[in-house]
């Protein structure tokens, strides 16, 4: 079994080379790699967890939605009393789809993060270590893996 290191990610990764895969070596997650002679494609486990996952964040997504679209049915915002203008009108009836519309965008986001924070999709992991490396250059500071 052979260690490897990646400059990029800051990890170690431990190598097959009779069954071709790579598995990341320091990381409480198990990762691993295999080469089908084209591409390296995920060594995909069972994890139960993993279902659990994808349901809190669909749940964390859809149950906040269908709370404020439901609130916002049953009770329909009033009308304004300090002006009758149409506009004043229309925008009290925009207002309650903005809100749900809002309130989709935050959760899903919140649960786009777990998920990519789960996973570990290579473009989440990607964009951190550019964010981290390009936070280093503006403000001065040594990025974590020395680079």
């Amino acid at each position: 079994m052979d260690v490897f290191a990646c400059s990029f990610c800051q990890h170690l990764f431990t190598a097959n080379l009779q069954a071709q895969s790579v598995q990341l070596a320091d990381s409480l997650q198990p990762m691993a790699w295999y080469w089908n002679g084209i591409s390296w494609r995920t060594a995909h486990h069972r994890d139960t967890s993993a279902a659990l996952i994808w349901l809190f964040a669909s749940t964390l997504t859809v149950i906040p939605v269908v709370i404020i679209a439901l609130a916002n049915y049953i009770f329909p915002p009033l009308e304004s009393y300090g002006s009758s203008s149409a506009a004043s009108v229309q925008d009290n009836l925009n207002f309650p789809v903005i809100w749900t519309g809002l309130t989709l965008i935050s959760h899903g986001a919140m649960s786009l993060w777990l998920l990519a924070e789960y996973h570990r999709w290579p473009w989440y992991i990607a964009s951190g270590i550019r964010l981290q490396r390009m936070g280093a250059r503006w403000f001065g500071r040594e990025p974590v893996g020395g680079n």
